[in-house]
């Protein structure tokens, strides 16, 4: 087995460690990077129909920005939720079977979208 000395280990494949690899790469540094899977808990199914981990990328995610590319708004009612293997919208009869709840679920929703709105502005 051939033994390697680096100065820097990454645990952690994730967008951090993603991060800290591409820096290290860009500046001609050795590094190792150990991780279980490329992307952390930016995962997509085998099938690739469903992502999974990370949804959304805000413009307060500044270390982030230049690693990704904008595609589109999200629009409370095209939101799909996933559930083991099945797929369903926001607007759904089983959310009105638990009106309650998918009225907190709303609020929640609303009240997030305004701190990122607050965000988006303070980073522009």
């Amino acid at each position: 087995m051939v033994q390697k000395e680096v100065e820097t280990i990454i645990v952690g494949g994730g967008i951090a460690g993603l991060g800290c690899a591409r820096t290290l790469q860009d500046n001609n540094r050795p590094f190792l990077l150990i991780t279980e899977n490329v992307g952390g808990r930016i995962l997509t199914s085998k099938d690739r129909k469903v992502n999974y981990g990370a949804y959304y990328v805000g413009n307060d995610y500044t270390n982030v920005l230049k690693y990704v590319e904008k595609k589109r708004i999200l629009v409370p009612l095209g939101v799909e939720f996933h559930r083991r293997d099945r797929g369903y919208f926001l607007l759904n009869y089983r959310f009105l079977l638990n009106f309650r709840q998918f009225l907190r679920l709303m609020f929640y929703y609303y009240e997030n979208l305004k701190f990122i709105i607050k965000s988006s502005k303070k980073s522009v």
